[in-house]
């Protein structure tokens, strides 16, 4: 049954090995009786799945699934969730949202406000309610609406932990002019997220790492290395996007991913060249400033915003492909992979294409855009961050000036 577990409920649980129901009456092998148990859900842990035996009337119900023994009117399910123990609330930051290290470059100015309004020396992390992992907290608890923004600065008085650029945080490039296109071919942007989550420092620029077409032309799932070590990708599948439309997908295992301080577990993949995390019926297809930040699309972010087409009768599209770590189970989410593989400027006969990539990585929560070597020097686009509104004070960024200095 989906929802909070009661106090009650949990004394319905056991961590035994194998239960067995008769009559409606189900007993545990730790001698853990689970009373009036008819369509109760009872809840196991995850790792304990393939450990857990299921009988009723002394036949055995298949695992992790849903089963009805027609003798007894008793359904049991084993779903694969965690939560378990009752704990109390905790303290503590977003993964991956620990202030930087002291000496550290940061974007825009020393002083800042946070997103309830206050004033902030910046960096800060947001600090809210954790529920330890595999506890079950109340969520009627005062102490679960918990939420304070605090600044990572040490002494407030000499405020010197941090360099700051006095750029713009979530920097947005407006591709408008031949040398700006240019300085992106065959270069990765990694956008990692400021503490607090609320903006993205200025990206680091990768040389030589451009798009991985093995993300758009494997055949099957298999190896893949990475940043140093073995990983591994799902096959990658060609995404039905109509003209000026867009799709919905799931991110692998209901990872989440955080975009300026929301969660999401899906994203809604646009033909041209943006990705959402929120529905909309709104199709942006010109690189213009007015769209890219537009609050009817809401959250996205522009790997490529521009009017693109493919063609339809070959290799080109748009790909998603999933990397995790483990070559058996349980895996472990990496990251979620979108990749426009051949495009070419809608209306554009010349033939050229070019392909463009997006890589949203769990935990860091950071996103990497690659570019290959033949980025169309004629075609505008806008690429960034966008939480839906025009930052104050916002200008476009240079990506000539970011990669060349």
């Amino acid at each position: 049954r989906p929802g909070a577990l009661t106090v009650k409920e949990l004394n319905y649980l056991t961590r035994a090995t194998q239960v067995e129901c008769i009559g409606g009456r189900c007993v545990a092998e730790d001698a853990h009786n689970i009373d009036a148990t008819p369509n109760l859900l009872l809840r196991i842990p995850r790792n304990d799945l393939a450990k857990t035996s299921w009988w009723s009337r002394q036949r055995r119900l298949s695992e992790a699934t849903a089963d009805t023994d027609t003798d007894t009117d008793v359904n049991v399910s084993a779903v694969q969730e965690e939560p378990l123990l009752v704990c109390n609330w905790t303290v503590g930051v977003l993964d991956g949202a620990e202030c930087p290290p002291k000496g550290a470059a940061v974007c825009g100015e020393l002083r800042g406000h946070d997103p309830l309004g206050a004033s902030v020396l910046r960096p800060f992390v947001r600090k809210h309610a954790v529920c330890a992992d595999g506890c079950w907290c109340d969520p009627d608890a005062p102490e679960a609406s918990y939420e304070e923004y605090v600044s990572c600065v040490g002494n407030p008085k000499y405020p010197n932990d941090y360099e700051y650029s006095g750029e713009a945080c979530s920097p947005v490039y407006v591709l408008d002019r031949a040398s700006e296109v240019e300085a992106l071919q065959d270069k990765t942007l990694v956008y990692a997220p400021l503490p607090g989550g609320v903006a993205f420092n200025a990206p680091q620029v990768l040389a030589g790492e451009g798009v991985v077409d093995a993300f758009a032309t494997a055949t099957s799932e298999g190896e893949i290395q990475m940043d140093g070590e073995t990983l591994y990708m799902t096959r990658p599948v060609k995404l039905p996007i109509g003209t000026d439309s867009s799709l919905k997908r799931s991110l692998w295992s209901h990872e989440t991913f955080s975009f300026f301080g929301h969660d999401y577990e899906t994203i809604y993949v646009s033909e041209n060249g943006y990705i959402c995390f929120t529905e909309s019926n709104v199709q942006a297809a010109t690189p213009s400033i007015d769209e890219h930040f537009s609050a009817a699309r809401g959250p996205c972010f522009s790997v490529f915003l521009s009017d693109l087409a493919f063609d339809s009768r070959g290799a080109a599209g748009i790909y998603l492909t999933h990397i995790f770590a483990g070559a058996v189970a349980p895996y472990t989410p990496r990251a979620t992979v979108v990749t426009y593989y051949l495009a070419h400027g809608d209306g554009d006969t010349s033939g050229n294409t070019f392909s463009v990539q997006a890589r949203f990585e769990y935990f860091s929560n950071s996103v990497r855009v690659s570019f290959d070597k033949q980025l169309p020097t004629t075609l505008s686009a806008v690429v960034g961050p966008s939480a839906g509104a025009v930052p104050r004070g916002f200008a476009p960024s240079s990506a000539h000036e970011l990669v060349f200095g």
